[in-house]
């Protein structure tokens, strides 16, 4: 799972990710996102940022 990888295997802190609503995401959850494809591809896209560094 990419949450994860990005909290280094951390379970805790990618599940804390997953259930809060984030501002890049239109306040949405990561987890709700995943009810379409379009959205899913958004909360990558954070994660992926939050992996490299970028934040906001």
């Amino acid at each position: 799972m990419l949450a994860r990888l990005v909290w280094h295997g951390h379970v805790s802190l990618a599940n804390e990710f997953l259930r809060t609503p984030h501002p890049l995401l239109h306040g949405k959850t990561p987890l709700a996102c995943a009810d379409s494809e379009a959205d899913t591809v958004m909360a990558e896209r954070v994660l992926r940022r939050l992996a490299y560094g970028v934040v906001g």
